[in-house]
């Protein structure tokens, strides 16, 4: 009896020097996969720049917006290779656009630095939700081209621009606060200064903003904006410095006024 008890203490032990190394492995695997998670992220979003540098196209294709994002009638976009255009959208059937409509009583807008002749009331179309990709951003003198996301979660900022929940939309009469990653999508939001346009096309209407000035602060610094204000503005925003592949704590802000764009209104 005594051999096969030893065979079977044989077998045991055999067995936990292998189960042993295989599960310290698997364990080991997630946790540095969770923990590094972050700087593969980074990483990605770095090599994605690079593909895109050398392509001369943006990766993200805008796919599910019912009008074509092309530049206002105002600032016609120059012929030539078109390197600067969105993409147009696939056809894809759903809703169809919302034209903005003269305002009937000929009045003034409110809060607003440039009176719109156009507005769109609320509840015409579908406000976007979290997740939502509702719209196309281009700020001139940059490489900043991309879609544009409804919410900021870190999957939404690794496919283009992302428009915090806690502001408002484009053209809602209020402070709409956008950011991107600096290792993505608005690595060169630097580029742009004072007079440069931001041209936006959403599900509703086109809009034109214009850069006023910008500000290095830290990231817990809600001073630097105002989403509680009523006139209607846009807000860029990136880590900085720009392009680093460490975690920081400065942000880039870069303050917009409103040129032309059809106006939310809720009355």
């Amino acid at each position: 009896m005594r051999p096969a008890r030893d065979n079977r203490k044989n077998g045991r032990a055999l067995l936990f020097y292998i189960i042993t190394p295989v599960l310290f492995a698997i364990v080991v695997s997630a946790v540095l996969c969770f923990s590094l998670s972050p700087f593969l992220t980074t990483v990605s979003s770095a090599l994605d720049i690079l593909a895109r540098d050398v392509s001369g196209r943006e990766g993200v294709q805008i796919n599910d917006l019912t009008v074509d994002p092309v530049l206002p009638a105002e600032e016609t976009a120059p012929q030539g290779t078109g390197e600067d255009d969105p993409p147009a959208p696939a056809e894809t059937g759903g809703e169809a656009p919302v034209t903005a409509e003269p305002d009937p009583s000929g009045a003034v807008l409110p809060n607003t630095p440039n009176a719109p002749s156009s507005y769109i009331r609320f509840g015409t179309f579908t406000f976007p939700a979290i997740n939502d990709k509702f719209g196309w951003i281009r700020v001139e003198n940059t490489a900043i081209n991309c879609a544009l996301y409804m919410g900021d979660s870190r999957p939404l900022l690794n496919l283009g621009a992302c428009v915090s929940p806690y502001s408002r939309i484009p053209g809602d009469s209020g402070t709409t606060l956008i950011g991107g990653h600096a290792t993505a999508y608005f690595h060169t939001l630097g580029n742009a200064y004072i007079g440069d346009r931001v041209y936006i096309t959403t599900n509703y209407g086109s809009y034109v903003y214009e850069i006023t000035g910008s500000v290095i602060s830290d990231y817990w610094d809600t001073s630097v904006f105002d989403l509680g204000a009523d006139e209607e503005s846009l807000v860029l925003y990136t880590c900085y410095p720009f392009s680093t592949l460490i975690a920081v704590n400065k942000r880039y802000y870069v303050y917009c006024r409103y040129l032309s764009g059809p106006i939310i209104r809720r009355d």
